[in-house]
């Protein structure tokens, strides 16, 4: 069964090896992308980390993952995203005439892109916790 791809799809890049560098760049390792069809890890063969590690710690991507999940249900259920709900009661722009909903285009991401960054949240928090544990046996 495939995996949840942490990423879009990298198949505008013009070879594997571009939508690969892409991919490790954004991510590093341990994460799934889609390429012509077809899934790929970006875990390198000699192992190496390419990517500058992301020190924002486990906790971080916990929230932004809880955050992606809220939405991707919003989006799914009411056709709102979490985050014009808060903008708008914040604002005091709560507008009832469907201007600010998804299906109005605006700009707000579908809910296959907020699953995406849930899942790559979801995968940068265990790496996190990985690296975590790691510090603390030294």
């Amino acid at each position: 069964m495939p995996q949840q791809s942490s990423f879009p799809d990298m198949s505008h890049h013009p070879t594997f090896q571009a939508a690969f560098a892409d991919a490790h760049r954004r991510g590093g390792s341990g994460h799934v992308f889609n390429y012509k069809g077809k899934q790929y890890t970006t875990d390198r063969a000699d192992g190496r980390e390419a990517r500058v590690p992301d020190n924002r710690g486990a906790f971080h991507h916990e929230v932004r993952r809880g955050w992606h999940n809220a939405n991707e249900w919003e989006k799914n259920h009411t056709g709102w995203a979490v985050g014009d709900r808060v903008r708008n009661a914040i604002s005091g722009n709560d507008r009832s005439d469907g201007v600010e909903r998804l299906v109005s285009g605006g700009g707000v991401t579908s809910a296959a892109v907020d699953r995406q960054r849930a899942e790559y949240h979801k995968r940068e928090a265990e790496k996190q916790r990985k690296r975590e544990a790691e510090k603390t046996k030294k």
